[in-house]
C-alpha cells in the first residue's frame, strides 16, 4: 500500500500555504504594492496551481505569482504609461499578453507581450494600429492562436486574430461580425472560451452575446431573454451560463446549444448579487458567482460568493460576504479572484461541490465500488469523505502523508453493502500534528483499492 501511494505522490508537488478565511473555502493572499481600490480592480489569467497573472483595470499595473500565490510580483507594463489594463492571457510563467486601453480615448490602446516574466513588454503594433482603439478581451487558445476583442470603432467591432503568437495580427473583416448597435460596448475581461469557441457579452439599448466557433474568425450573436446580460461562462462548446453584473434581479440564463438560445433559470438565490460568473474547469458543472459592493456606481450590490455544482439547478449557501471580482480558473482547477486594495482570494475546484446530507449508512442498492472526492478540498480543519461498496467486505480507509506514512485510520472493520459518509478532522483522528500540504486517502475493500488526494491548508 505504501509503495502504491508513494508512486502516486511522485507525480505531484507540495502546494504552498496561505492565510485562510474562517469557515470559507477561500484562501486570502496579499499582493503588496497594488494600488488601493474601493472595488476589486484586478482580473486574472490562471495557468496552473502555481502560476497566475493579473492586470489592474485602474492603471498599468500587472501582478504575477509562480509559487501558488505565496509571493506576488507587482510591477507596471513597460511602454504602457497612461493606459489601463483591460484583460490578460497568460501561457506560462514567462509568456503573457495584455490588452491595454486608453481611459481618455485620445490615442490607441493595444496589445503588449512579455516573454521574460514581465521584466519587459513589447507592444504588438499590428493590433489596433490606428487611434481610438479600445481592446477589452484577449485570449490565446494555444501558444500561436489568439484573438483580441475591441469595442466598436468606425462602425464595426474591432477584432484581431493571430496564428503566430502575436508576431502578426489581422483584423477580422466587418462582414464576418454582426454590426454593433449605437452605443454598444463590451466590458473588460467578460468573455468565456471552450475549445475553439469564444463568447463575449455586450451592453447597449439591446443586449447580446456574441459567439465564434472558429477562434474568432467569424461571429454570430444571440439575444438573452428577460434582463440584460453580459457576463458569460461555458464548461464546453455547448453548455454555459450568463448573468448581468450590478443588477438587482439576480437573473441567470442557461444555454445548451452554444449560446444560440437561452432560457432563464429558476431558484437563483437573491444574495449575493449575481455580478460575475465563472466555470470551475475540471468539474462536471460547477459555476461560481462572486460580487463586489459596486461602490461609486449607480446600482449597489451585495458582496459575497455562492456556487452551483449542477449547471445552475441548485445553489449553495453563501460561502462568504467579502467583495470579489471575476474568478479565473486554471485547467487543473485552481481559481483566483481579486478583492479590494491588495487582497487576493484563491479557491480549488473541489470546494465547489454540493454534498447532500446522508445517514452514516445507506443500505439502498449499490452497484459498484466507489471512493468519492473529499469535500471541501482544500480543507481546514475537517472534511467529508464518502464511499460505497456493493457487497459486505472488510474495509480500511486510511490517510497517508506524501512520504507514504500512515497518519490516520478512519475505517478498519467489516462493513455491509451500502453507501457511507464520514468526517476526517485534522485536529483529531490521529492528525493533531499535520502540517499544511498534500495527503492521500486510500480505500481498500476486498480486492478493490482506490486512492485520492486531499489538501490541508492551515
Amino acid at each position: 500500500m505504501k509503495n502504491f501511494t508513494f508512486f502516486l505522490i511522485t507525480l505531484l508537488v507540495i502546494i504552498t500555504t496561505s492565510v485562510t478565511m474562517a469557515q470559507s473555502p477561500w484562501f486570502l493572499q496579499r499582493a503588496n504594492g497594488l494600488s488601493n481600490s474601493v472595488n476589486p480592480a484586478v482580473v486574472f489569467s490562471a495557468v496552473d496551481e502555481n502560476v497566475c497573472w493579473g492586470i489592474n483595470y485602474e492603471n498599468s499595473q500587472f501582478i504575477r505569482t509562480s509559487d501558488g500565490g505565496t509571493n506576488w510580483t507587482v510591477s507596471t507594463i513597460t511602454g504602457a504609461a497612461g493606459l489601463n489594463g483591460s484583460c490578460i492571457s497568460a501561457l506560462d510563467a514567462n509568456n503573457a499578453f495584455a490588452a491595454m486601453n486608453d481611459p481618455s480615448n485620445a490615442t490607441s490602446g493595444g496589445v503588449f507581450k512579455t516573454t521574460d516574466g514581465g521584466s519587459s513588454w513589447v507592444k504588438q503594433t499590428s493590433a489596433f494600429p490606428g487611434s481610438g482603439g479600445q481592446p477589452s478581451d484577449i485570449h490565446f487558445f494555444d501558444s500561436n492562436n489568439g484573438v483580441v476583442i475591441g469595442n466598436p470603432h468606425s462602425g464595426t467591432w474591432e477584432i484581431f486574430t493571430t496564428t503566430n503568437g502575436g508576431s502578426q495580427w489581422v483584423q477580422v473583416p466587418a462582414a464576418n461580425i454582426p454590426p454593433p448597435v449605437v452605443t454598444e460596448f463590451t466590458p473588460n475581461a467578460f468573455y468565456a472560451s471552450a475549445g475553439n469557441s469564444i463568447w463575449f457579452g455586450s451592453v447597449a439599448g439591446a443586449h447580446f452575446i456574441y459567439r465564434s466557433t472558429d477562434r474568432g474568425f467569424t461571429w454570430a450573436r444571440s439575444n438573452v431573454p428577460g434582463d440584460v446580460t453580459f457576463c458569460v461562462a461555458f464548461k464546453d462548446s455547448l453548455n454555459g451560463l450568463s448573468c448581468f453584473p450590478f443588477n438587482a434581479s439576480n437573473q441567470i440564463s442557461k444555454t445548451t446549444n452554444g449560446g444560440v438560445t437561452w432560457a432563464s433559470l429558476p431558484n437563483v438565490p437573491s444574495t449575493p448579487s449575481a455580478a460575475f460568473i465563472s466555470y470551475a474547469k475540471g468539474t462536471t458543472g460547477s459555476y461560481l458567482i462572486t460580487s463586489s459592493t459596486n461602490i461609486g456606481n449607480p446600482v449597489p450590490t451585495i458582496p459575497g460568493s455562492i456556487f452551483t455544482s449542477d449547471d445552475g439547478e441548485t445553489w449553495s449557501a453563501v460561502m462568504d460576504n467579502v467583495p470579489h471580482g471575476l474568478t479565473s480558473f486554471s485547467d487543473d482547477g485552481w481559481g483566483w479572484s481579486g478583492g479590494i486594495n491588495d487582497s487576493i482570494y484563491k479557491i480549488y475546484k473541489d470546494s465547489l461541490t454540493i454534498v447532500s446530507v446522508e445517514s452514516e449508512n445507506n443500505n439502498s442498492l449499490v452497484e459498484q465500488y466507489n471512493l468519492g472526492q473529499n469535500y471541501p478540498n482544500p480543507f481546514n480543519p475537517s472534511t467529508t469523505i464518502k464511499y460505497s461498496i456493493p457487497t459486505s467486505e472488510f474495509v480500511t480507509l486510511k490517510v497517508y502523508s506524501v512520504l507514504g506514512n500512515e497518519v490516520a485510520t478512519l475505517v478498519n472493520e467489516e462493513k455491509p453493502a451500502g453507501s457511507y459518509e464520514l468526517n476526517f478532522n485534522s485536529h483529531s483522528d490521529g492528525g493533531q500534528n499535520l502540517s499544511s500540504g498534500i495527503y492521500f486517502y486510500t480505500l481498500q475493500a476486498g480486492s478493490y483499492t482506490q486512492t485520492k488526494k486531499l489538501i490541508l491548508m492551515k
